[in-house]
């Protein structure tokens, strides 16, 4: 019972650890309101200490890791996010990315674009503050990860065989229609193809078709 009490004392002060970093940038919160709960350093004191006490250590990771890096174009109308959208944007109203993906009136290519843009950025991205640091604390550690983040920002930091992807890696390509269960790794592929993108549409010519069932990727 106190190995899981442990766990779930992680869980608890590792959420607040990425609050933290949210209020330090002012993007998620009222810095006051952090105040009358706890400051910022001894949040930090409490991890490092449950940290050390620790066994063995599970961080689960989600968006708020890298929103709290910065990394908020999935869901804002900001800056990176407008550079990768171009035209899109004012064409079909959308302001994130996300939205941009399922628009229902979208065409495969301008989806193409926004993703092969997308995944450029994930390749070419700096690393996160909250992943570097999150790597200071652990260092030495017995630990693994569990993360529902598909960009690749764990695997800048940590091992791979100590992380698990559950909604998949921005890196691979395959078979939507899952004929076979092979990934392919893309960063040749998505710099070639972000080439080829024009006025915001890849080319149904350039669209990716799977090498076995050549269907539409």
């Amino acid at each position: 019972m106190e190995f899981y009490s442990q766990i779930i004392d992680m869980v608890v002060v590792g959420s607040v650890l990425v609050s933290a970093k949210r209020l330090e940038r002012n993007t998620f919160a009222d810095r006051n309101k952090i105040k009358h709960i706890m400051d910022k350093e001894r949040l930090l004191d409490v991890l490092k200490s449950k940290i050390e006490e620790a066994d063995a250590i599970v961080v689960g990771g989600a968006s708020g890791m890298s929103a709290a890096s910065g990394f908020r174009f999935y869901y804002q109308d900001e800056e990176v996010f407008r550079q990768m959208a171009g035209s899109l944007r004012e064409k079909y109203g959308f302001r994130n990315m996300f939205d941009g993906f399922y628009h229902p009136r979208i065409t495969k290519g301008e989806r193409w674009a926004l993703q092969l843009r997308t995944i450029k950025y994930v390749y070419e991205c700096e690393t996160g503050e909250t992943y570097t640091d999150l790597a200071e604390l652990l260092e030495g550690k017995n630990y693994y990860i569990v993360t529902t983040n598909q960009d690749a920002q764990f695997h800048r930091v940590f091992p791979e065989n100590r992380i698990t992807r559950l909604q998949g890696d921005w890196r691979y390509f395959q078979c939507k229609e899952c004929c076979h269960d092979a990934i392919y790794y893309n960063k040749d592929m998505v710099m070639e193809l972000n080439d080829k993108i024009v006025n915001d549409c890849l080319p149904e010519a350039y669209i990716p078709r799977c090498p076995v069932c050549v269907i539409l990727v």
